[in-house]
C-alpha cells in the first residue's frame, strides 16, 4: 500500500468512527466499505465494517467480515472479541462459548469475557460451569456487582440460598441500587418463606409496567375504581388472579387488562368487573400490577388464599364435548398433556417422547393440549398423530384452554401457563418440574397455591427420564391396572 493510498485509508477510518460515532451508520458504512475496496484484507476496516453493519440489523452481511478478519489476523483480539459478542447477540451459544474461549486464549484476564460465558452457561442450565466463569471474572476484575448479582442467581439454581444471598448482599454492598441483585434477593428471600422482606425486594423488578396514575398501596378503594395491570408471562398474571377476591373485598370497582390470549378467561374471574386490552381504555382512579397483589395484601405462607377454583369457566354442553374429544373415549381416564412453554424454556420444557408414551399404555385416552400448531407438528414427527386427540391445534385462547382442562381427569404438564391454569381450576393436576423451579413451587411435593397439584422435580439436574419413571409409578398407583376406576 503506498502512501497515498495509506493516508486516504487512514482518513476514511477516522472518518467512518467519526459518522458511526454521529450516528451516521449508512454514511459510516459507506466510509469503511470504501477502505475496503482500497485495502480489502484490512483487519479494522473488516471490523468496524461488521459493526456497523450489526448496528443497521443487517445481520446476514456481518458474519462473513468477522470470519475473514479472523482468517487474515487471527491473533487479533478485537476480532475474536467482536465476534463473539456477534454470536453471542444472535443467539448461537455453543459458538459464542468457544468464541469466546478463543478471546479469551489471547488475553486471559478479559474479565466481560469470563462474565459473558457465565451467562451463556446459565442460561443452557450448565450452571456448575457458570459459577467458575462468574469465579473468574471476579478474580480478574475485582469485586463487581453485576457479576456478583449473575452469581447469586446460579448459586440460587443450585438451591444454595446461604452462598446466593451473600453473592446480591455483596452486590449491594457495592452498588446500592443494582436492580438486578435486589430482584433475585427477592425471590430467594421469598423461597426461604421471608415473605415480607422478599415482598418489599420484589418491587425494585425491572418488568414492573409503569404507570399513568396513583398506585394503590393496599388500602381499601370504596367509591373508586382499581385498574389490576399485567406483567409477565400468562403463568404470573394467572396465578395472581387468586387474590381478586380479596382486592374486590376492599374497595368499589376493579378492572384489570389482559391481552388477547387471557381476555375471555379473564371475563370468568369473580372479582373481576370489567377487562381492558390497554391502560388507556380504562376509566380508573388508581394502578397496581398483579404480581404485586402479594406484597399489597401482606400475603404470608399462612394467609394464602385457599377459597377453591377461583375462575367460573363453563363445562363444554354435551355437543361441544362430542365436537372437540371425539366422540367415546370407552370409559378410559383422559389425561391431558402439555410439554413446552409458550417461549420454549429448554430448561423448563421435557422432552415430548416421554409425554407421548402415554398414549402406549392404552389405559389412557391422551389429549394434546399443547396450544397451536407446534403440538400437531411434534405429534407427526414422533409417530403418535392419532394416538393423541391434538385439541391444542384448536384453542383460541386459554379460556378454550380451560374448557378442556375441565374435561380431562389428569393433567401431565410442565412449569407453564397452562399448570398454574389447571391449579386454578382446581384439576388433578401432575406438575414436572427442573430441580431448582419457580419459587412457589419450591418446597416439599405438593403446592400450597394449588391444592390439587402434585408436584415431580427432577432428581438431578436435567434428568426427565428421571421424572417420568415416577409418574410412571404414580399412574400405576392412581389407575390400577386392570380397575374399572381410578384410586383418588
Amino acid at each position: 500500500m503506498g502512501p497515498d493510498v495509506a493516508a486516504e485509508v487512514a482518513a476514511l477510518l477516522q472518518a467512518g468512527n467519526r459518522l458511526r460515532d454521529a450516528g451516521d451508520l449508512a454514511g459510516a458504512a459507506a466510509a469503511f466499505a470504501r477502505v475496503l475496496q482500497l485495502a480489502p484484507d484490512l483487519p479494522e476496516a473488516l471490523i468496524d465494517l461488521a459493526l456497523t453493519l450489526q448496528q443497521q440489523g443487517r445481520i446476514a452481511e456481518c458474519e462473513p467480515l468477522y470470519l475473514r478478519a479472523l482468517a487474515v489476523a487471527p491473533g487479533r483480539f478485537d476480532a475474536r472479541q467482536f465476534h463473539a459478542f456477534f454470536l453471542h447477540e444472535t443467539g448461537r451459544h455453543e459458538e459464542a462459548l468457544e468464541a469466546y474461549r478463543r478471546a479469551l486464549e489471547l488475553q486471559p484476564d478479559w474479565g466481560e469475557g469470563h462474565l459473558n460465558r457465565g451467562q451463556i452457561f446459565q442460561l443452557l442450565r450448565r450452571t456448575k460451569q457458570a459459577v467458575q466463569c462468574y469465579g473468574q471474572a471476579l478474580r480478574c476484575g475485582g469485586a463487581d456487582a453485576t457479576t456478583l448479582a449473575n452469581l447469586g442467581a446460579a448459586f440460587e439454581e443450585f438451591g444454595n440460598y446461604d452462598k446466593a444471598l451473600e453473592a446480591c448482599d455483596r452486590a449491594l454492598a457495592l452498588e446500592p441500587g443494582q436492580v438486578q441483585a435486589r430482584y433475585n434477593r427477592s425471590r430467594m428471600l421469598v423461597a426461604l418463606d421471608r415473605w415480607e422482606e422478599g415482598w418489599r425486594e420484589y418491587e425494585v423488578r425491572p418488568c414492573k409496567p409503569v404507570f399513568s396514575r396513583p398506585e394503590w398501596r393496599g388500602e381499601p378503594f370504596p367509591g373508586r375504581t382499581l385498574l389490576l395491570r399485567r406483567e409477565q408471562g400468562y403463568g404470573d398474571n394467572i396465578a395472581a388472579l387468586r387474590f381478586v377476591r380479596r382486592v374486590k373485598a376492599l374497595g368499589g370497582t376493579v378492572l384489570a387488562e389482559a391481552d388477547p390470549a387471557l381476555r375471555r378467561l379473564w371475563e370468568h374471574c369473580p372479582g373481576i368487573d370489567g377487562v381492558v386490552g390497554h391502560p388507556g381504555e380504562a376509566a380508573a382512579d388508581l394502578e397496581a400490577a398483579l404480581p404485586s397483589l402479594p406484597a399489597l395484601l401482606g400475603i404470608v405462607p399462612e394467609t394464602i388464599p385457599a377459597e377453591g377454583p377461583y375462575f367460573d369457566v363453563p363445562r363444554w354442553t354435551p355437543e361441544e364435548r362430542a365436537r372437540w374429544l371425539g366422540g367415546a373415549t370407552d370409559g378410559r381416564p383422559k389425561i391431558g398433556i402439555v410439554w413446552a412453554g409458550a417461549q420454549a424454556d429448554l430448561r423448563r420444557s421435557a422432552p415430548p417422547g416421554l409425554f407421548f408414551a402415554l398414549a402406549d399404555d392404552g389405559r389412557f385416552a391422551v389429549y394434546g393440549l399443547q396450544f397451536g400448531a407446534a403440538g400437531g407438528e411434534a405429534l407427526r414427527a414422533h409417530g403418535y398423530e392419532g394416538k393423541i386427540i391434538d385439541l391444542g391445534a384448536g384453542f383460541a385462547d386459554f379460556y378454550d384452554t380451560a374448557q378442556a382442562l375441565q374435561e380431562m381427569d389428569l393433567v401431565v404438564t410442565i412449569d407453564t401457563g397452562a399448570a398454574h391454569l389447571s391449579g386454578a381450576l382446581g384439576r388433578p393436576t401432575w406438575l414436572l418440574l427442573m430441580q431448582q423451579a419457580y419459587w412457589i413451587y419450591d418446597r416439599g411435593p405438593g403446592a400450597p397455591w394449588y391444592p390439587t397439584m402434585t408436584l415431580f422435580r427432577q432428581p438431578l439436574p436435567g434428568d426427565w427420564d428421571g421424572v417420568f419413571r415416577r409418574v410412571a409409578e404414580r399412574l400405576d398407583e392412581r389407575f390400577p391396572r386392570g380397575s374399572v376406576s381410578p384410586v383418588l
